[in-house]
């Protein structure tokens, strides 16, 4: 990953940082010859939280594949935020 981020880090890495200050678990999507990377620059991440697709398919094709695999996972806890290709949103203010 080329350190295009603030820094010299990666974009990821600067991505991961910021979803996980808004969120109680991060998962990362990305196709399966992208793990290698994806582990050297977040070594926290486990394979619960990466969530991989065997070929580039598409975006929709990814979120597809991400929404499944959490749903038979019994879903993302409440507080959880995607790293990679999904965006962060800011954490619900409380009711």
């Amino acid at each position: 990953m080329l350190p295009l981020g603030g820094h010299g880090r990666p974009l990821l890495r600067e991505t991961y940082e910021r979803a996980s200050s808004v969120g109680d678990e991060v998962f990362v999507l990305t196709e399966t010859r992208q793990r290698e990377i994806i582990e050297a620059v977040l070594p926290e991440i486990d394979a619960e939280h990466l969530i991989l697709e065997p070929s580039a398919r598409g975006t929709t094709n990814a979120y597809g594949l991400a929404a499944l695999t959490l749903m038979w996972a019994g879903g993302p806890k409440p507080g959880s935020r995607c790293a990679g290709r999904c965006e962060p949103r800011p954490r619900r203010a409380p009711s």
